[in-house]
Parts: C-alpha cells; structure tokens; sequence
C-alpha cells in the first residue's frame, strides 16, 4: 500500500470516532514533555486496541503530522494513529544504601505538572496510570 492510500484508509477509520480530543501540535508537546522525563509509556491506536509494550519516548524526530521511525517501536506514525497514550505513573528504583525496592511518581508527577501547563487535554488519573484518550 502507497502512502496515500494509507492516509485514505487512516482518514476513513479516524471518521468511525465521533470526536478527535487531541491534534497534531498538541500531540506534540505531550510527546516532547514525555520525552524529557524518562517515564515509560504504552499505547494503542485506532487499527488495535492492544496496547504496546512498556516503552520510552527516546530521542523524538516531530514532523507536521507524525512522531519519525526510531522514536517509538513500530514507528513512524502519525499522531492520529494514537488512539491512547498511558503513562507509568510509578518507577521501580532500588534505595542505594539499603537495597530495598520502592516506587517513585517524581517522574510521572512533574510530567503532569507539566502537560497541566498546556491547558486542558483528555487526561484520566489512574492508580498506576495517567492515561491520555485521543479519541471519544
């Protein structure tokens, strides 16, 4: 499949949900900020519901309309691929002078100190997640 076709089909299937909550510039501030805080993310796009792996947003190339290969795996995709976007809230670190597991949210919480400064987006607060749905 040429890529214009794919953006016909991609089109097509992003019409199916009746309300788009995020766009492509706010896609890419949320992606930046995850990018900067080193928080492990999984998501889902409109082809499947299954979610990725546990992964990070590691050195990210922005384009107008998509996040380039290398940035997550299986990319490239555009941002309106991504159906839901969830963020570990928790890091599993080890104390250095006892070491003892626990977990750490300063991560995750300056994350959302941060995407708070972007004004409102889809956001639902979990116990171990901070998930972001793109689409209603």
């Amino acid at each position: 499949m040429g890529p214009d076709e794919y953006r016909v089909k991609l089109d097509d299937k992003v019409r199916n949900f009746s309300v788009s909550l995020m766009n492509n510039t706010k896609w890419h501030e949320v992606l930046y900020l995850i990018a900067q805080t080193n928080v492990e993310i999984r998501f889902s796009t409109v082809w499947e519901e299954r979610f990725s792996r546990p992964q990070e947003v590691k050195s990210p190339i922005f384009h107008e309309e998509y996040l380039g290969d290398g940035c997550l795996v299986g990319g490239p995709i555009f941002y309106k691929e991504i159906r839901e976007l969830r963020i570990a809230r928790f890091q599993q670190l080890r104390d250095s002078r006892t070491g003892a597991m626990y977990k750490d949210e300063s991560c995750s919480q300056h994350l959302l100190n941060s995407l708070e400064k972007l004004g409102q987006l889809p956001l639902t607060i979990g116990d171990d997640e901070i998930i972001l749905c793109a689409y209603a």
